[in-house]
């Protein structure tokens, strides 16, 4: 018998639990309609092509938009759900003796709403009973009002005749302080970009707590540290991957820094792993990619 992470208090009574003999999990009751019955008995289908409004990922991981029956109280018609799996044989060997990926990101999910960081609010988390080595499905709100920091920094480098316009460098400005917020929590997200980041379409580049405008996404991997724990190599695993033009970084940097002279100390170190994961990620071979994982970032960021 599967069990069931643990369910908050503040979220007792706005989630009811479910068991429909293959599946089990916890269903947000916002989204308890007609229709859902046949969403529990099987969630997979779901992911049928003519229920997906559009794809986010379909290797690995699948994430997509997809119809949710009937009509919502808060999120509209549509959610957004994660369908977790194993890459390799080895890998779902790992897996197996540990927390399911959905239950990860179900736990990191409250982790996160804790510490006043947003990230979307579950609406499902299902478990398939029958399968062991299956990490689960978990669908959370679709976010209306926001776009990928990504994308508006690739939007403005297209429209600007300046790629380093106002707005780009407040943007790069205000991902560094977000990220340095995060970390002040004690939290470390180590598969941190810039699409995993959302920026309201009305952000503030003056506000004192981008933790509460910005949302949070792809978060299974979350880890909660102690001060002590906060290493360089953990704060430098989460600022490399926050993809920004090239000539930014620096601005990137000192933005997280904000004015601390002990990490500021790190700069150097931080140019130079940020570097070398560059390489990596722009290696087209897998092999070499491979080999420079194995022997340059997984030594530093486990």
């Amino acid at each position: 018998m599967t069990e069931l992470p643990y369910l908050p208090d503040p979220w007792r009574g706005r989630y009811q639990e479910f068991d429909t003999g293959r599946w089990c999990g916890w269903l947000n009751s916002d989204f308890d309609c007609q229709g859902v019955e046949a969403v529990l008995t099987n969630p997979l289908q779901l992911m049928d092509e003519h229920n997906v409004c559009r794809w986010f990922k379909r290797h690995r991981n699948l994430l997509a938009e997809v119809h949710w029956p009937g009509k919502s109280l808060t999120g509209g018609s549509t959610v957004v759900l994660k369908q977790y799996s194993a890459r390799t044989p080895l890998h779902a060997l790992r897996l197996r003796f540990g927390k399911k990926r959905a239950v990860r990101h179900w736990n990191n999910a409250w982790l996160l709403k804790r510490h006043g960081i947003n990230t979307p609010l579950p609406v499902l988390l299902a478990l398939d009973l029958s399968d062991p080595a299956h990490q689960g499905i978990m669908a959370v709100e679709t976010v209306r009002t926001h776009w990928r920091a990504r994308d508006i920094l690739a939007r403005n480098h297209e429209t600007s005749a300046q790629p380093e316009s106002r707005q780009t460098r407040q943007l790069v400005r205000c991902l560094g302080r977000y990220v340095r917020e995060i970390h002040d929590c004690g939290i470390v997200h180590r598969d941190l970009s810039a699409a995993n980041i959302l920026v309201p379409e009305d952000w503030n580049p003056d506000s004192t707590e981008l933790k509460r405008q910005f949302v949070l996404l792809d978060i299974n991997r979350v880890r909660k540290v102690s001060p002590e724990q906060m290493s360089a190599n953990l704060r430098i695993q989460d600022l490399e991957r926050v993809q920004v033009p090239e000539h930014l970084v620096e601005e990137l940097f000192n933005a997280y820094a904000g004015g601390s002279a002990d990490i500021a100390g790190i700069q150097q170190k931080f140019l130079k792993y940020r570097h070398g994961y560059r390489r990596i990620r722009d290696t087209r071979n897998p092999f070499i990619r491979g080999l420079l994982k194995i022997f340059t970032y997984w030594p530093r960021t486990g």
